[in-house]
């Protein structure tokens, strides 16, 4: 019987953490172990009590340095399970999912699988507008019609923004940091990386993809969950426009480019996604979009001018 740890770093989400705990809860099959690595002033965890008597060990752990990143590396140092499970603090899960990512580890016999995800099923409703983003996206290599797919530019499909719900198990290129799990094995030479933490966006991202290397990773199809991705504690959009592109940059150079085209094809995707984003300005003229455009060029000048970290650490 496989052990699990399940990891939710926090930072004064105390109402979206009640909710995420309390989906933990419900679940068919509880964990063994829930650590929450507190960055805010939580006085203990929620539902602290119900947890305990359903027989989850917990531990609120507290430390000096804020930052998800830091949060991840310290639960890994202390946590117990054979497979460690990562929620950010703003999502809930369907009553099965811990379930269903263990079964998929447990019929991985010889352990080829070093991480599993799930799906994120609260997307946006498809309407003119979104469809007509995700068709340029798709033709300045943006985005694509695969979700966890790393595509020839670089630049990623994330989760939750195609419309698309898988209805079978798939490998896949990376797993969302919402909601990931990984072997206990994995973190005997691998650590999620500390270089984006003030310059970019995709720590978690890089962290997968480096995974990927080494071992499969999984995208469950019936371990579903919603992320409702709370607007407190989030970044403002200048810097949230700098950090996409620049964790974008950092990314490829590190983990994706190998020749002179596919640098060409990234700054094509680059390029694409500024013009994307001045079409958004556009049709709406929100202050909100003027700054996410500002953010943008202010990350190609980084890039540019070689502010960035010359190489985000590999381990």
């Amino acid at each position: 019987m496989l052990s699990t740890s399940v990891v939710i770093p926090t930072y004064h989400r105390p109402a979206e953490l009640e909710i995420a705990l309390r989906s933990i809860l419900t679940q068919t099959r509880l964990p063994d172990e829930l650590i929450i690595v507190d960055d805010g002033d939580l006085a203990e965890v929620p539902l602290l009590d119900p947890l305990q008597r359903a027989g989850v060990r917990c531990r609120l752990v507290r430390k000096e340095r804020p930052g998800l990143t830091e949060s991840r590396n310290l639960a890994v140092s202390i946590a117990d399970g054979d497979l460690i499970f990562f929620f950010d603090d703003d999502v809930e899960l369907f009553p099965d999912y811990l379930d269903e990512v263990v079964r998929v580890y447990a019929q991985d016999r010889i352990g080829r699988i070093g991480g599993v995800g799930g799906v994120i099923v609260n997307q946006k409703p498809s309407n003119t507008k979104r469809r007509l983003r995700q068709i340029l996206d798709r033709l300045f290599l943006v985005s694509g019609n695969t979700e966890g797919k790393v595509l020839i530019s670089g630049f990623c499909v994330d989760y939750g923004h195609t419309g698309q719900i898988p209805d079978a198990d798939r490998d896949v290129d990376f797993l969302a940091g919402a909601a990931c799990s990984y072997r206990r094995s994995v973190f005997d030479s691998l650590r999620f990386t500390p270089g984006y933490r003030d310059a970019a966006f995709g720590e978690d991202k890089d962290f997968s993809y480096r995974v990927a290397k080494r071992w499969r990773l999984v995208l469950a199809a019936r371990a579903r969950l919603a992320h409702f991705e709370s607007p407190t504690m989030r970044p403002e959009p200048v810097a949230r426009g700098r950090k996409f592109i620049t964790g974008r940059y950092l990314f490829f150079r590190d983990l994706v480019h190998h020749t002179w085209w596919d640098w060409v094809l990234f700054w094509y995707a680059c390029c694409g996604y500024l013009i994307i984003r001045l079409l958004i300005l556009a049709a709406s003229w929100r202050r909100n979009d003027w700054d996410r455009i500002r953010g943008v060029v202010h990350g190609i000048g980084d890039i540019l001018t070689g502010r960035l970290p010359r190489r985000a650490p590999s381990a």
